[in-house]
């Protein structure tokens, strides 16, 4: 998950405080790594549980004063800097909490998944929304049909895209839409297939978006068992197959016979031609649709002509030359007429545009970029030397890359930081843990990082020359 910007920057002001030695030796490399990936702008649900929980937990630091003056490039306390690690910014905590408090519920209680959706829009009118598979997710229609109570005696506007569900749950949805007493009208918004076809003919009018599509096949299920339990269960498919005819029946006009050819031929049918055989009453605009619904999608070809179709015409017409067009398979041949071409009108050349010189000193100009130079060499190499200070650190090789190339200094901290400091390390005998100890030379103090330097001071450590 991509967080919010201010959280960004708090990690990176993070990892830029901990590169100059700053945040102690406490941090964990756990930390430190979530610091890197919310820095880059990705963050994993585990961690958004974590920092909600770390910040929790030490919100009595800052209310406390314990990490004052966070930005002191003195001394930035170490929990101070913690905090920005976790993308919190410890001047201003509230909103990078509120965020993470927010996700984190979000992600240990998730809504539970429905396959519909009741409204209630306004005193006289609701509306319902199947747009998943009919039963799905354990939730039957005893669920819908005690939420619809809710609904009262408003209209109901139906909209449907689903590929179907279970029979008898869809059946006591079509009877008890059929029984509303403020009456039900129907929009097929992508596709009405199976059971859904059923119920989208609970309503009147039935309106589908002219890309819609509505399908009527014969029920099916399935039985393990002996041959008299397979034949009970062909009478019931039967038995049943009779409640989906006479759905269809009533809304069409059509004989049971006519029905029951095009359920047996697992009928697809585009708006026009639902609308034809009395399936739909009105035809709506096209509605935008995913490439996929259910388990249909577009596949190979088609979903890359389609793609290229797309390309086209969303490219202005004086700006589509003919060989964008995409390209025809082999297979299908197309006659078009050549197109008649008409010559534009001559039209009078614009004026040609105020030409504007811009003179300058060459000599100032070099003057001008030494000194910029010299300034971003200077910058780049002074906060490398920081670095290798505080982390034993060999930076001459990337020093010497990022100078030679011309990038700057904050491009120059971001490679440090995201690449995890991991120069290569330098061989040294002193022992940053003197930092505990009571007296040391100024030789050795000096060797310390800017952390441990602060650490042996606030513990009345005296120097010994």
């Amino acid at each position: 998950m991509k967080p919010p910007d201010y959280i960004i920057s708090a990690a990176k002001r993070g990892l830029e405080l901990l590169a100059e030695g700053f945040g102690g030796d406490g941090l964990t490399e756990g930390t430190k790594d979530a610091a890197r990936k919310m820095a880059s702008g990705e963050v994993s649900d585990d961690k958004i549980v974590k920092a909600s929980a770390w910040g929790a937990r030490h919100a009595v630091d800052l209310e406390a004063g314990k990490n004052s003056n966070p930005d002191d490039k003195e001394w930035p306390g170490a929990g101070a800097v913690a905090h920005y690690l976790w993308g919190i910014n410890p001047l201003n905590p509230g909103p990078a909490r509120a965020w993470f408090d927010r996700q984190s519920e979000k992600i240990q209680n998730p809504p539970m998944k429905n396959w519909f959706a009741i409204t209630n829009k306004s005193e006289a009118s609701a509306e319902v929304c199947i747009y998943e598979e009919i039963g799905s997710y354990g939730i039957s229609a005893k669920a819908f049909l005690d939420e619809i109570k809710n609904v009262g005696n408003r209209k109901i506007t139906l909209r449907i895209n689903s590929p179907g569900g279970e029979v008898f749950e869809g059946l006591a949805i079509y009877n008890r839409l059929r029984e509303h007493p403020g009456g039900v009208e129907v929009k097929i918004d992508g596709i009405a297939a199976s059971m859904a076809s059923v119920i989208a003919m609970a309503g009147a009018p039935v309106t589908m978006a002219s890309n819609a599509l509505l399908m009527v096949h014969n029920p099916s299920g399935l039985c393990v068992g002996n041959s008299d339990d397979m034949r009970e269960l062909a009478d019931m498919l039967d038995k049943v197959r009779g409640s989906l005819t006479g759905a269809y029946e009533r809304k069409t006009g059509k004989s049971t016979e006519e029905i029951g050819a095009m359920m047996d031929a697992e009928t697809w049918m585009t708006a026009q031609e639902a609308m034809d055989a009395g399936f739909c009453d009105e035809i709506t605009g096209e509605l935008k649709m995913a490439a996929s619904v259910g388990k249909l999608a577009l596949t190979g070809k088609l979903a890359e002509r389609e793609k290229e179709f797309d390309k086209v015409v969303k490219t202005p017409k004086q700006s589509t030359p003919m060989n964008n067009l995409p390209e025809t398979p082999a297979t299908e041949t197309f006659e078009t007429p050549a197109p008649e071409i008409t010559a534009p009108a001559a039209e009078t050349p614009a004026p040609p545009p105020e030409v504007v010189t811009i003179t300058a000193n060459a000599d100032d100009l070099r003057a001008e970029g030494a000194v910029a130079e010299r300034k971003r060499i200077a910058d780049i190499s002074a906060w490398a030397g920081v670095v290798a200070k505080a982390h034993k650190f060999n930076l001459d090789k990337p020093v010497t890359d990022f100078i030679a190339s011309g990038q700057s200094l904050a491009e120059f901290k971001e490679h440090v930081i995201t690449n995890s400091f991991r120069a290569e390390s330098l061989n040294t005998a002193t022992d940053t843990s003197g930092a505990q100890g009571n007296t040391m030379s100024r030789e050795s103090f000096n060797k310390l990082s800017p952390y441990n330097q602060s650490e042996f001071c606030k513990k009345g450590g005296k120097l010994t020359d």
